[in-house]
């Protein structure tokens, strides 16, 4: 009886598998085809890496620029609040001005109004005196008591005339005096015109500043790992902890998104893992914080749609 054909019936298929077995044939070298294969293959993987860590890098410096407009505006901000506030004094002062203006203005015209009284007054008595000199002319009185009158009338005449010098001086200090007001309201208008644009300005840099905080916020997602147990769904990524040390804090763990496997070895403690999700622009983070034994915690952290 031919005791090959029992061997081959009961032969380990394992064995078969990898070429074992006492009556296995020789397997061939592999052929220069497949050694090119497997050099175009690591070469692809070395692409991947490069690619990977200048994405890696290129997030860092977007985040660095993004930092740097953050606090360029913010410096803004803070000019045209200085800027808003002595604006705010100027104006203030100007309307301090207008009122004391204003307040000489109706002080010089009551002034006014009581030389205009006082004019009216003097100008009937001058033409009483005038209708009593024609009477004594007419009656023909006494002398004396014309040239009396004509006296008092000359008299008359020359406060009547400093009157009027003062009504003039009056008028011409109330011009100066709208000649300034209308120079305080051009400048109060030129302030608030002023004001107007710091407004839209602020309003402005407030809309570019609540749009680049809503573009650096991210969702928080806390998770614990245990070593070889499987995978862990946070969101729409899968994790798996290949292995935690805790000795040396540092742990290896593979990332699955969709179809697409990202392993990530010998990392430390809370040493951020950033890697990018198709159709999303902003990268993912994982964070290791605590590594203890055979399992770890963490947290994972993604861009606020």
């Amino acid at each position: 009886m031919d005791r090959s054909d029992d061997r081959k019936q009961f032969a380990d298929p394992l064995l078969a598998a990898v070429g074992g077995g006492p009556d296995r044939e020789p397997v061939p070298s592999r052929s220069r085809t497949d050694r090119l294969a497997g050099a175009v293959i690591w070469m692809m993987v070395g692409i991947g890496l490069g690619l990977g860590a200048y994405l890696f890098w290129d997030t860092q410096q977007e985040i660095q620029r993004l930092n740097q407009d953050l606090t360029e505006s913010e410096s803004r901000l803070d000019q045209m609040k200085r800027t808003l506030e002595s604006s705010g004094e100027k104006i203030r002062t100007l309307e301090e001005g207008a009122a004391k203006s204003g307040s000489r203005i109706q002080s010089q015209g009551k002034e006014l109004s009581q030389y205009r009284g006082l004019f009216q007054g003097l100008k009937s008595d001058q033409e009483q005196q005038t209708q009593g000199l024609k009477s004594l002319a007419t009656n023909k009185a006494d002398r004396e008591d014309i040239t009396k009158l004509q006296g008092e009338n000359e008299g008359i005449r020359k406060e009547n005339a400093g009157i009027r010098k003062q009504v003039g001086q009056v008028s011409a200090g109330l011009t100066d005096l709208k000649e300034i007001t209308g120079v305080n309201r051009a400048g109060l208008a030129n302030s608030k015109r002023r004001l107007d644009r710091l407004d839209r300005d602020l309003d402005a840099t407030s809309d570019r500043l609540s749009q680049l905080s809503r573009s650096l916020e991210r969702e928080r997602i806390e998770f614990e790992l245990q070593e070889k147990g499987g995978f862990f769904k946070v969101l729409d990524v899968h994790l798996n902890l290949r292995d935690a040390n805790a000795k040396k804090q540092r742990y290896d763990l593979d990332i699955y998104v969709g179809r697409k496997r990202i392993r990530k070895k010998h990392k430390y403690a809370n040493e951020p893992v950033y890697f990018f999700v198709e159709g999303v622009d902003k990268p993912y983070e994982v964070v290791i914080t605590r590594i203890v034994r055979n399992q770890v915690a963490g947290y994972l952290t993604v861009p606020v749609a």
